[in-house]
């Protein structure tokens, strides 16, 4: 009776916190009868001249509409009125999400100019409130004043949302965000969902009948996919042809690159989820994102249990034996244990074109086995039977690291980028066999290291051709033993020790064009030492010179 009271509490409470999570998402003028502002909208850019230098205290103003009670009218008002930094940026914030926009930009010595921005926004347009949230926040680049006395032409600023299936040259894009029966679950459950994935019964996947290379962020990792959260993954890209940019491990399988979401919006955001499954096991997590200006932090958290029981019964008789001869064996197993997956990260933003960021996580989960066979056998009319008692525990810890760096060129498409990764693994287990015939024991330790760093530059040029080059250096370790004793004694003829080192230097070029409907990938990747790898490395700015011209 006690134990029905204390699922009912539960179970209202995970409705209780799912309710706030719910009111949390609204926006505040929403919730206080001023839906129709919902002040969430973010503009930003940075301002230059004809040669592509930051214009220093040009004055912008921003112009927007608004209702007149008096009038019963719409009519036009100043938003905000400020001057650029010195390195041409502009930031307006807290913007009604609805309508249309006017900015107005006029500098000494520079012609005035005036543009027509909206958030493209639209209430019963099918949009849902994740997708309009990725719509209120934009980047409008490079705005260019002209010295002349051409008048320019207003430009309307929109975007729509992202489908959830995308097609690239190389890769198949599946956008998680977009599911929402990946809520509370793992990116085992994710995978299911996406085609030319398979998962078996017990969680593997695999794409062309192989296992695919794992990457997180386009970077590698020691995770498994049943200790990623699905409610931290914003898209899953299935590459099937990698380009010279990744390694050829992925083998005729191809890579699985999971990417994990970033939230950057100004102000204070999170969410809470909680969930109770059919055993009693409770699943929750959390979400706090935090951006103050030039500084943005980020903590997630989910914990997850897990029980399963399991009972298999089999029957093997001999045909043709002189006397009845059969084995029938019973099995009753239960697994329990629990997972958790902590993130952190920080980012500093020091203008619209640079960011720098860190972030580390950590995955730690312990589950433990136990289970009794029964074993009937009839051999030449004489009966036994025998009884094995098997427990087993397994735990792991995975730590890991990120410090990258981004530069944003003015053209679209033009970044360069330099990343260094950090993933460590390690897990211990044993088991443990009981019966009156034998007492068997076996004990597992295991570490895998995993360092990288790259240099990646990539560009954008006329006619959909798209040029990318970069260094990369990989350092991987992994460690397992395993020793098996029977009575207590050690049977070093079937104990195991395996210890494997890598270290790899690269430098690779990637070219990728369209012409009409087909699309076409040419790259190189060269694998050398580390002055080999520098030589190719100039060559390829040296090229990458020459098409720039």
């Amino acid at each position: 009776m006690k134990s029905k009271i204390m699922k009912n509490i539960c179970i209202v409470l995970g409705l209780l916190l799912v309710q706030l999570t719910s009111i949390a998402q609204i926006p505040a003028g929403a919730r206080a009868g001023g839906g129709a502002s919902m002040n969430m909208g973010h503009f930003y850019g940075k301002i230059v001249d004809a040669n592509k230098k930051a214009v220093d205290g040009a004055t912008i103003q921003l112009k927007g509409s608004k209702f007149d009670p008096a009038t019963k009218k719409a009519t036009e008002v100043i938003l905000g009125t400020m001057l650029t930094a010195s390195n041409g940026d502009f930031s307006f914030e807290n913007l009604p999400v609805m309508g249309n926009f006017k900015l107005i930009i006029s500098g000494v010595g520079f012609k005035k100019l005036e543009k027509t921005l909206s958030f493209n926004i639209k209430m019963n347009g099918g949009q849902n409130m994740q997708e309009m949230m990725a719509l209120v926040d934009k980047d409008l680049g490079n705005i260019k004043l002209e010295e002349s006395t051409t008048d320019l032409q207003s430009v309307t600023v929109s975007s729509t949302a992202r489908p959830q299936f995308e097609m690239g040259i190389d890769r198949k894009v599946f956008n998680v965000d977009k599911n929402l029966t990946s809520t509370g679950q793992t990116a085992v459950e994710v995978m299911k969902n996406i085609p030319n994935l398979n998962v078996d019964i017990d969680g593997n996947v695999t794409l062309r009948n192989a296992a695919p290379t794992l990457l997180i962020d386009n970077r590698p990792t020691t995770l498994t996919m049943d200790q990623i959260p699905a409610d931290i993954i914003d898209r899953v890209e299935i590459i099937t042809n990698p380009s010279a940019k990744y390694d050829a491990t992925g083998g005729n399988a191809g890579i699985l690159n999971i990417v994990l979401k970033k939230n950057r919006k100004n102000g204070y955001n999170g969410g809470i989820r909680t969930g109770i499954d059919m055993r009693g096991k409770f699943n929750g997590g959390g979400d706090l994102n935090i951006r103050d200006n030039k500084f943005n932090y980020s903590l997630t958290a989910n914990t997850m249990g897990r029980k399963s029981i399991g009972t298999s019964e089999t029957t093997r008789e001999i045909i043709g034996a002189a006397v009845p001869t059969s084995i029938k064996t019973i099995n009753n197993s239960t697994n329990n244990g629990t997972f958790n997956f902590y993130r952190a990260g920080f980012d500093f933003l020091p203008d619209n074109r640079n960011t720098f960021s860190l972030y580390g996580n950590i995955v730690k989960g312990s589950f433990n086995n136990g289970g009794d066979q029964i074993i009937d056998s009839i051999k030449s009319g004489v009966t036994k039977q025998y009884n094995l008692e098997n427990t087993s525990h397994f735990e792991f810890l995975n730590k890991g690291a990120q410090l990258s760096y981004k530069h944003l060129f003015e053209e679209k498409g033009h970044e360069l980028t330099a990343d260094f990764n950090y993933n460590q693994a390690e897990s211990n287990n044993w088991s443990l066999i009981n019966s009156s015939l034998l007492n068997q024991r076996s004990i597992g330790t295991g570490t895998n290291k995993n360092y990288s760093a790259n240099i990646d530059y990539a560009r954008e040029f006329k006619g959909d051709i798209k040029f990318e080059s970069g260094l990369k250096y990989n350092y991987r370790s992994e460690f397992n033993s395993r020793d098996q004793y029977r009575s207590e004694v050690l049977l070093a003829e079937v104990s195991k020790q395996y210890d494997y080192n890598e270290k790899v230097y690269a430098a690779y070029t990637n070219i990728n064009m369209k012409r009409n409907k087909w699309g076409y990938q040419l790259g190189l990747e060269q694998k050398a030492e580390l002055m080999t790898v520098l030589l190719i490395m100039c060559i390829l700015l040296l090229l990458f010179q020459i098409l720039s011209q």
